[in-house]
């Protein structure tokens, strides 16, 4: 690793760290998310710049932007929590599925190599990205289905969370959605995954 880095390319990648910082932590009070879509590509190129082995690269990645989401997921939850908009029941029913999946996604990145991680992560955010720009106002139902719904998808959310380093936002507000929650009932439960997501998962990563 080489940190003998020109000043005027780090004084680039240290304002770039700062923005990311700060859109993170905006972007967590206000949409329920970790903001690990703008860290991990970020803290990428940072690690580029200082010569980290692209064998370990994306974990590294990875792994940082799930620890960085710890603090700003639990102060978003707090919150959120304190004005009594979430949907506590939910949560806890997806809380322990939840948990499950960050632990196989945790695994799986262990064994990943970093093609595998930069693929999964490219690829979802591409779906995500496309959703949000074409995608329409969907309405599956009244109630959100119970088990064992709710245990494989909070399975999936923790796995794919973990593996993109995000707080699962996304995920659990376009399921609230889809069953005529309100967003802004969505986006404050959302909060509360990224605590049981960013703690196991960093501390997987480590």
């Amino acid at each position: 690793m080489d940190l003998s880095v020109p000043a005027g390319e780090l004084a680039l990648l240290v304002g770039a760290l700062l923005a990311a910082g700060f859109l993170t932590g905006l972007l967590a009070g206000l949409l329920g998310i970790g903001g690990g879509g703008i860290l991990v590509p970020v803290l990428y190129e940072v690690f580029g710049a200082i010569e980290v082995a692209d064998a370990v690269r994306m974990h590294l990645a990875v792994g940082t932007s799930l620890a960085v989401i710890v603090p700003t997921s639990l102060r978003s939850f707090a919150a959120h929590r304190a004005r009594g908009a979430v949907d506590m029941a939910l949560l806890g029913s997806m809380a322990l599925p939840v948990v499950a999946g960050v632990g196989l996604g945790a695994i799986l990145a262990r064994h990943a190599n970093d093609a595998v991680l930069k693929g999964i992560w490219v690829g979802a955010a591409t779906l995500i990205a496309l959703k949000l720009v074409f995608g329409r106002e969907w309405r599956l139902g009244a109630e959100i289905p119970g088990q064992p719904f709710r245990a494989l998808y909070g399975g999936f959310v923790g796995v794919v969370s973990t593996l993109m380093s995000i707080g699962g936002g996304v995920f659990i507000t376009a399921l609230m959605t889809f069953y005529g929650r309100p967003i802004q009932r969505a986006v404050a439960t959302s909060s509360g995954f990224g605590p049981l997501i960013s703690i196991p998962g960093a501390l997987g990563f480590v």
